[in-house]
């Protein structure tokens, strides 16, 4: 990871507004509709050149590939994940029944109203009948190769690579098939480890999207996060500082209780220091070279 004592380096979350004809076609997909696939892979290949050329032009940093490629980080695990089938209805409404929709009612009750109609790629419960295993290794190539053109051809410094965290993938799912919660988290957390070697063998930096690090509480209380999950995941990708890492992001903290847990727990000097001191307790004993940003 590029290091400054001159200025602040810029960088972003990851996702980026795709262009239309791509989103014409994720839904297309999504609707189960014939898409030729040479075609959607050039249009992908072009889509991610011109972002991040984008990104170089505005004067970001350390660059990603917008997750064009990505639907969603639900559509996505099931793509790339074995073990998971389509169950036979909707997903549930990420915040139903939290304490954010009792709380704040009116405010979640668009995206927390049951879905109509049959369920799509997007939409549907998937469920554990199997052990799970990898399946992505071409997806992710592609991904891969389409980012490293990208940065040569603009220059760039630096990118990174989002991909999903194990708890957020077992978050989605309905187990059928392990005997306990812990199996089924540990199973993702070593396949999603292919995914993940594969970024830093690659020479990007690996961001892993974990909203339950700040708000799991919120949105599933009866939960207990697991913090070795992820550990696990990546074994030892931070002792090469220059290669890859591994940056956990805040989450979605788009409503208004968890704004104010954010800003309670998380935010002016007392609550930042505070906040380091928790995360280096849950951080392995080789985390020296490792940035929190």
């Amino acid at each position: 990871m590029n290091r400054s004592t001159d200025r602040i380096l810029t960088t972003h979350v990851g996702s980026l507004p795709r262009p239309p004809e791509l989103i014409e076609a994720m839904i297309a997909e999504d609707r189960g509709e014939p898409v030729d696939r040479q075609e959607y892979d050039a249009m992908l290949k072009r889509a991610v050149a011109g972002v991040v050329a984008r990104q170089v032009g505005l004067g970001i940093d350390c660059v990603s590939d917008g997750e064009f490629s990505k639907r969603g980080f639900a559509v996505y695990a099931h793509e790339r994940l074995g073990g998971l089938t389509p169950g036979d209805r909707h997903r549930p409404a990420a915040w139903a029944g939290t304490r954010e929709a009792l709380s704040f009612p009116e405010f979640y009750e668009p995206v927390v109203r049951p879905p109509s109609g049959t369920p799509t790629a997007h939409s549907v419960q998937m469920v554990c009948t199997g052990p799970v295993t990898y399946k992505g290794e071409e997806q992710l190539r592609r991904d891969l190769a389409n980012l490293k053109a990208a940065v040569s051809d603009s220059g760039a410094g630096e990118a990174f690579v989002p991909a999903i965290s194990p708890s957020d993938v077992a978050g989605n799912q309905v187990n059928e098939f392990y005997g306990t919660d812990e199996e089924f988290l540990y199973a993702i957390a070593d396949s999603m480890n292919v995914e993940y070697r594969a970024i830093v063998d690659a020479g990007f930096i690996l961001q892993i999207d974990d909203p339950y690090l700040v708000n799991y509480y919120i949105k599933n209380p009866e939960l207990n996060q697991e913090p070795g999950a992820e550990h696990r995941a990546v074994p030892r990708l931070g002792q090469n500082a220059s290669r890859g890492d591994q940056p956990f992001t805040d989450g979605d903290t788009r409503g208004p209780g968890a704004l104010s847990h954010l800003l309670r727990h998380q935010h002016g000097p007392a609550g930042a220091r505070h906040g380091n001191e928790r995360l280096h307790r849950h951080c392995p004993q080789n985390s020296r070279g490792r940035i929190l940003f």
